[in-house]
């Protein structure tokens, strides 16, 4: 899109002459669905394709949000749109950034890529549990073995936040 295609749609929108609030219901719903469809939809793509597909995310989840509530007869702000769409964009970013480790490790640690190429013994402690730790039995992220990598994402966390 060209400057003069953009100048043009902008003049066609016009100023805004009031402000409105986009945090409600419609709002609330939609960051439940994205914590509970999209997040682990996200986690699945990356681990099966490789990559992550953060801004298709954002998009789809605008379009399917803007689907339901013509489905429910009810109309969506730019306001709702735009805080949907922001609350969809730092969740994926920010939040599901530090998650992925707690998935991607242990399934490569356990992978039959890691114990073919003999990488298995020379990750670090820190990274994930061994491949025979009871953690995975319990499947219990307070154990133990999970401390050194939880003491980490915590201070990681500290250190961009200070």
């Amino acid at each position: 899109m060209g400057r003069e295609e953009y100048l043009e749609i902008r003049a066609e929108q016009g100023e805004p002459t009031e402000f409105r609030d986009g945090f409600g219901l419609k709002a609330i719903l939609g960051g439940l669905f994205v914590a509970f469809l999209v997040v682990p939809g996200s986690m699945f793509m990356f681990l099966m394709l490789g990559q992550y597909l953060t801004e298709a995310a954002i998009w789809v989840t605008l379009i399917v949000t803007l689907e339901i509530t013509k489905r429910c007869r009810a109309t969506l702000t730019r306001q709702e749109m735009f805080v949907i769409y922001s609350v969809t964009a730092g969740m994926l970013a920010a939040g599901v950034g530090q998650l992925y480790n707690f998935v991607w490790m242990p399934y490569f640690v356990r992978s039959a890529a890691a114990v073919q190429f003999d990488i298995v013994d020379r990750l670090p402690f820190w990274v994930a549990p061994p491949p025979g730790s009871e953690a995975y039995v319990t499947k219990n992220l307070l154990h133990q073995d999970w401390w050194p990598m939880l003491a980490l994402m915590g201070v990681g966390i500290l250190w961009t936040r200070i």
